[in-house]
Formats: structure tokens, sequence, C-alpha cells
């Protein structure tokens, strides 16, 4: 059902996010269109922060992220860890980070200035058609009592790697979004296929309370998307639980025959745990491991010395389509 009157909306503007660094304003027309558009520039998680706790005392009912999967992170830390509404606000996310794979599967679709000008309207006027998109939220808490961060994509070993790579080798040649990503990918992609030896990472790996199992991976992730870069679908569980657990093993068999389908999400003769690929859903994941890794795009290091990271369940949030 739409919402029974006119919202109110809050645009969060990162002029540090990747497509907003040339200085070139696309939705200057649509902001000036809506003179009751609340609207603050922000930087940091602190500046998002307090941006979304002015919101939520102004009564904002959504929420328009002008900004990357970093600045998402920040705006879901802010509303499911510091509690700023008094209900979830409706989120409405514009591409324009560097790769942009939140917005790629729960964002708004097309040129961001007539995206925009779409979502203004449709609050104006929820009468008019539009969707609503649900994902689950992943809470990640680095160690026992530190303070847990809200995003939807956690990724260590060869997908920590390929950031890396992505960001000193494709973007500085202006390379940007799933095309960008892409070529890291496959980059890497090759490199297994070819049989080359890739970094792996040791983690120990305790599932939904089950033992803490050790083993050597070339990549593990964690994600509630339902879409990650170019459309992939690298996750094909079937038990109950929100988290999607992916996770290969260093010296992965079968490679050319299993990835094909396993990149789809579908289950394959070749793509077994025996031959190294492992995928399920969970509730909670607790890993031990000394190696970086990433959320939604922002690096982090993990220390198995203060403690296991736990990721688990946190939370819905609920995304617009006009």
């Amino acid at each position: 059902m739409p919402p029974p009157r006119p919202l109110r909306v809050g645009l969060l503007d990162n002029p540090l996010s990747g497509r907003n660094r040339d200085g070139v304003d696309p939705l200057r027309r649509a902001r000036s269109a809506e003179p009751g558009l609340r609207q603050r520039l922000v930087r940091t998680p602190a500046d998002v922060a307090a941006a979304l706790a002015d919101f939520g005392a102004d009564g904002v009912d959504l929420v328009v992220v002008n900004g990357g999967d970093g600045t998402v992170q920040a705006a879901l830390t802010a509303v499911h860890r510091d509690r700023l509404f008094a209900a979830p606000p409706l989120l409405a996310l514009l591409p324009s980070g560097t790769t942009n794979m939140i917005a790629g599967d729960v964002g708004l679709r097309g040129g961001r200035a007539a995206a925009l000008g779409r979502v203004l309207a449709w609050a104006r006027d929820p009468a008019r058609p539009f969707a609503l998109v649900e994902r689950a939220v992943v809470r990640t808490q680095a160690a026992p009592g530190a303070e847990p961060v809200f995003g939807m994509f956690f990724g260590t070993g060869a997908i920590a790697h390929g950031i890396r790579y992505y960001r000193s080798r494709i973007l500085p040649w202006g390379v940007r979004g799933e095309l960008g990503a892409g070529l890291a990918l496959a980059r890497y992609l090759l490199a297994l296929a070819r049989g080359r030896e890739i970094a792996a990472v040791p983690i120990t790996a305790s599932v939904d309370g089950g033992p803490a199992e050790p083993a050597t991976r070339l990549l593990l992730l964690v994600t509630t998307l339902h879409r990650l870069v170019l459309g992939i679908r690298p996750f094909w569980g079937r038990e109950p639980g929100a988290l999607r657990l992916t996770a290969v093993a260093a010296r992965p068999r079968r490679v050319l025959r299993a990835l094909p389908a396993l990149l789809r999400g579908r289950p394959s003769r070749h793509g077994t745990p025996e031959h190294g690929y492992l995928s399920r859903n969970a509730r909670e994941i607790r890993l031990q491991f000394d190696a970086e890794y990433t959320l939604d795009g922002e690096m982090r290091t993990a220390d198995s010395r203060q403690g296991s990271v736990v990721l688990t369940d946190g939370g819905r949030a609920c995304f617009v389509r006009c």
C-alpha cells in the first residue's frame, strides 16, 4: 500500500563519493524544484549520524542517499545502531559512489537527476507507481565490546586484494562502477582458471553456534544483497537465515566447470564442498583471522587476538524504487 500522505524527504549529499568528485552537480535542477527538501552535506560517518539525528527530530520519512556504498553503510549504521527515528525511514539510493554495489541491487534506476526527480515526485504523491524492496542488514562487530557497524557486504581474501588492485591499478585510469569492479574480478577469475596461486587467508569459522572449523580460504564473503557487481549471484545455500555465506578453498578444483553455474547462484555437481566451494545461509557467523577485510568497500583489518569478528542479522531496511 502507498503511504497515506506526502512524505518528508531528507537528502544526504556526500561530495567525496566517487561520481560526485568532479564538481558537476547533475541534481541541481531537481533540488531547486523542491523547496521543502531537507539537505545536508556529509563527508564522514559522524556527519551522516548528525544529519540523520536532525532528520529524525524533524519527522523525515524518506532519506535519499547521494553517495556510495560507504555512505549507505554509515546511514544504515546510524539508523539501526543509534535508533535516531521513531520508525526506520524509507531509503532511496542514487548511484553516486565508485562501485555502487548496494545501489546496483536496491537503488534507483536511470540517470541520477531523473531518478531524484522521480522519487521526489513520488514523495509528494505516493499514489504514483512505486516498489519497495526489503533487504536484511548485516550487523558486524569487529571484537567484543566494539561498536557494531551495519551494512550489506563483508568480504576477505581475494575480495580485499581485488579492491586494492582496483583502486591502485584500474581506478587511476578513470574506470569506475561495475566496469572497473568487473575488470578486477576478471583478473582474479582468469588467474584462478589458469591455476595460478593466489594468496589465501587462514580462517576459523563457526556458523549458527556450530563447531569452530579452521580452513584456508581463497575468499569468503557474507552479504544480504541479491545481486553483486555485474549481476553475479554467487550464493546457492538453501538453509534458513538472512546472511548469505560463500567461501572458496585456497586450491579449489574443477574451476572452469564449477564457476559458470556458481556465479549465477546455481548448484553444480562440480561446485561442492569436496571440490572447495561452500555456500549456505546463516543467522550468525563468527570468524577468527588476521587479514584485511572490507565492509561495503571500507577497508579494515581483523586481529584474532582481539576476538572473533561476529556477523549477525541486523534487522531490515526498505528501499524505494519508482
